[in-house]
């Protein structure tokens, strides 16, 4: 019955920092990084205007154009970790007029794009921009060489030279495009493993912390009942034995000092149960303090006994052998401690109180007393009858109390077969 001490919950550590002063940064400082891959990319862009090339300069009206493209590119680019999908097909379609230009220059924008949509969203995710990514600038390319050889289309070699360079352009473009989605995935891959982990860990933290509390809830229950069962107990019969010894005090002194002497007897049992159930085994200061093992069915004598001091008329009946387990024997005995604490209480000069314990199937206990109904002003809380129902349904069980037609009580507490051990 006492209880292990529970062990201790170490509370949950902080992560680990990342490991690098990079990381550190990136991770204490999200919004700066993304500002500089934004001014990054947006250099990167309007670099290419600078660049040597074999064809004739782009025509001053597509810089203003590519700039305001990429300006909107850079504010989409901006929220790629809230919102990947949208960020990128803003991307995409922004970086048609970089794609276009004469000297066709990777965008690193999406680029950039591409890898957050591998990493923010899902590897599928990844594919699919990949090959939207692919489809567009081919479009791209197929489109702007025709309009740029559209002048000269009868020399039929304009075309296919104009594409085979874009295509180089970008067959480049494309293995920047492919590297960016591939380490996007192992570091988006990296970081939902981790994230899963950690939610993981938090679940069976809650878990512990939720089966702690009901294993609190139902120690304190425990303990309740225990308490209840012990302390009426106790108090009933040293209340009734003190009445006793009272009236016999001056007629009978030896009467007296035996009726003293058994109150001594049950205070100091009820104190030894009290810190048995409270699990006060020893602290450094009660080394002394002997504890008897929890109640059992071959206590039931001495505890009838004790009543049967108080001047309770009982008559024990048992059938059937009993193969109970130690948890069984204890519910039995609260039963039949409960019930006659009840009736040494409440029933008015009883003439007869019957303990029958039947153990032919299942376990069975009924207690009758044939008294008078107990005045309102002096019907407990019935507290004893909700635990011993609560010890009854931990076997399946059930109680059932209620008033004898003609006057009395009855408790009856079933146990099924299952409460047999054998």
């Amino acid at each position: 019955m006492n209880a292990e001490p529970a062990s201790p919950v170490r509370p949950a550590g902080p992560l680990p920092r990342p490991p690098g002063w990079i990381r550190r940064f990136a991770a204490a400082h999200p919004r700066i990084v993304d500002g500089l891959v934004v001014a990054i990319c947006f250099a990167g862009e309007l670099s290419v205007f600078g660049l040597p090339t074999s064809v004739d300069r782009p025509p001053v009206w597509s810089f203003p154009v590519v700039v305001v493209a990429a300006a909107v590119a850079g504010v989409a680019l901006w929220f790629r970790r809230r919102f990947p999908v949208p960020s990128f097909v803003i991307v995409l379609l922004c970086s048609a007029p970089l794609l276009a230009a004469p000297i066709g220059a990777l965008s690193m924008m999406l680029t950039a794009s591409l890898y957050a949509l591998s990493v923010y969203r899902s590897n599928r995710a990844g594919w699919i921009g990949l090959a939207a990514a692919f489809g567009a600038t081919e479009l791209v390319a197929v489109v702007t060489s025709l309009v740029e050889s559209w002048p000269v289309l009868a020399e039929g070699s304009t075309w296919l030279t104009l594409f085979g360079r874009r295509q180089q352009v970008l067959f480049t473009t494309f293995a920047f495009l492919l590297a960016a989605v591939v380490i996007g995935m192992n570091v988006g891959g990296r970081k939902r493993y981790i994230a899963a982990l950690v939610d993981h860990a938090e679940q069976l933290a809650r878990d512990q912390e939720q089966r702690s509390e009901l294993a609190v809830a139902a120690e304190r229950s425990r303990i309740a009942r225990e308490i209840h069962d012990i302390v009426a107990h106790s108090l009933s019969v040293m209340v009734r034995l003190a009445d006793g010894a009272d009236s016999v005090l001056e007629s009978d002194v030896r009467q007296a000092r035996t009726v003293l002497t058994e109150i001594g007897r049950t205070g100091r049992k009820s104190l030894t149960e009290m810190r048995r159930v409270l699990g006060v085994l020893s602290d450094g200061s009660d080394h002394g303090a002997a504890l008897d093992p929890s109640p059992e069915l071959g206590d039931l004598g001495t505890l009838i006994g004790v009543f049967r001091q108080t001047g309770l008329p009982i008559r024990y009946v048992t059938t059937g052998e009993p193969k109970v387990s130690a948890g069984v024997q204890l519910a039995v005995y609260r039963a039949v401690q409960e019930t006659l604490t009840n009736a040494l209480r409440y029933a008015v000069a009883p003439t007869e109180v019957n303990v029958e314990i039947d153990y032919t199937s299942g376990v069975t206990v009924t207690v009758t007393n044939d008294s008078a109904a107990p005045p309102m002003e002096i019907v407990g809380s019935g507290r004893g009858l909700i635990g011993l129902r609560e010890r009854a349904a931990l076997y399946g069980g059930a109680v059932r109390s209620e008033p004898i037609p003609g006057g009395g009580w009855i408790v009856v507490m079933t146990l099924p077969d299952a409460a047999q051990d054998g």
